[in-house]
């Protein structure tokens, strides 16, 4: 991966969400913790496909900064009516990137996300300035159904569970409607 590169490419896929369960209450945990921030919590159905067609789910998320790493203004998604496209502002999102679920022995997750933010560093006089930074996760991890892990960065982190979905699991829960594009990406 270039290590350099400033947006992930990849198109959006309209995946159906649904309600947390399984990593419910390390969500409560962390949201109660003054010491984490949850930038993003999303639980979806993903098809059960091997490495070679598992499409990957794009993930932009929290604050957004211009190219010059500024506070963007919020401006909404607006959608193409001349070919029906959706189209995305120019903005660097906090978290920008993938994360792939495929299904082998086992089942692998493929993570590449980055994580933007403003760090205080000292300059060359030893004054203390505000700096835009990236920092990337890019990590494999082999998993079982039904387990909780946690994918690790000295700045950022995410905490993944992933369980098998059960026929008929829908009358269990009010399921919500499949997202638009653009509720997906807020």
């Amino acid at each position: 991966h270039n290590e350099t590169a400033e947006r992930l490419p990849g198109q959006v896929i309209e995946y159906e969400t649904l309600p947390f369960n399984l990593l419910a209450g390390s969500l409560r945990k962390l949201q109660r913790s003054s010491r984490y921030r949850v930038i993003y919590a999303r639980a979806w159905r993903l098809p059960d496909l091997p490495s070679h067609r598992a499409p990957a789910v794009r993930i932009r998320a929290g604050r957004r900064y211009t190219p010059d790493g500024g506070i963007a203004p919020f401006t909404p998604t607006v959608a193409n009516t001349t070919d029906n496209v959706e189209t995305f502002d120019d903005s660097l999102y906090e978290i920008d990137g993938r994360i792939k679920v495929s299904v082998s022995k086992f089942l692998d997750v493929d993570t590449d996300l980055v994580y933007r933010r403003y760090v205080t560093l000292p300059d060359a006089t030893g004054t203390p300035v505000n700096e835009f930074r990236q920092f990337r996760l890019d990590e494999f991890r082999r998993m079982k159904s039904n387990t909780i892990d946690y994918l690790d960065h000295p700045m950022f982190g995410v905490v993944i569970g992933i369980s098998k979905h059960q026929t008929g699991q829908e009358q269990e829960y009010d399921m919500p409607q499949p997202k638009s594009v653009t509720e997906i990406n807020q």
